[in-house]
């Protein structure tokens, strides 16, 4: 949730400077839009792995329970 909020404040305010950013060690570049497009592809990448890896890390688990709760109510 907290990469959701950062994405959406990123896309809120286009104007912020990020070629002096360092992440992980690494800089962009100096040139501030393709510094700001690594930045946010970054960050997506980050939140697909995410959403990705909850989702299949949770889904069978609730669909097993789901099943349980459903054959125990009959």
């Amino acid at each position: 949730m907290a990469i959701c909020l950062v994405l959406i404040a990123l896309h809120l305010v286009p104007n912020l400077d990020f070629s002096d950013l360092s992440f992980l060690g690494i800089k962009p570049g100096f040139d501030p839009d393709r510094a700001r497009k690594i930045i946010v592809w970054v960050l997506w990448v980050l939140w697909a792995y995410h959403a990705f890896l909850f989702f299949i890390y949770y889904a069978p688990r609730d669909f097993k329970d789901w099943k349980f709760d459903l054959l125990r109510s009959n």
